[in-house]
């Protein structure tokens, strides 16, 4: 049996672990980041709850997405053809959010946290709008 290059499985993986992996990495980072103090219980906290929705929303669509059955190679391309598009806006949004928690970590002086937590609702925000669309169009009907 020959792999099927036309099969569009592996980029919806590829995506699928990308924001999964990244998604875990951020938790990771603050959780990191409490340890060296850059945040305490509270604003932990906190900023688990500003991710955790968003975690759950891009989780859940890539991981349900992975449970299915493959199309067919005749159904649709091996990948979007703004795929490259896509995997930089993917990790542009994870960039945005890790350098905005990092820098509230690292450098509280620059940057407090109830400044985090609004410029953390704009990138959600912005990244969310086109993510969403994406995503559907990747993954299918949430």
């Amino acid at each position: 049996m020959t792999k099927t290059t036309n099969s569009p499985l592996p980029f919806r993986q590829g995506i699928g672990r990308q924001i999964a992996f990244l998604h875990l990495g951020l938790l990771a980072l603050a959780v990191v980041y409490y340890f060296l103090k850059g945040f305490d219980t509270e604003e932990l906290t906190a900023l688990f709850a500003i991710l955790a929705p968003v975690t759950a929303l891009y989780g859940g669509i890539a991981f349900r997405s992975l449970g299915k059955t493959p199309p067919t190679p005749e159904s649709e391309p091996a990948e979007p053809h703004h795929a490259s598009t896509i995997r930089w806006l993917v990790c542009g949004h994870f960039i945005a959010i890790g350098l905005l928690v990092s820098l509230k970590a690292l450098a509280p002086n620059v940057l407090n946290f109830k400044e985090m937590t609004l410029l953390l609702g704009v990138v959600e925000s912005y990244f969310g709008a086109h993510m969403g669309s994406l995503l559907h169009e990747i993954f299918g009907k949430a």
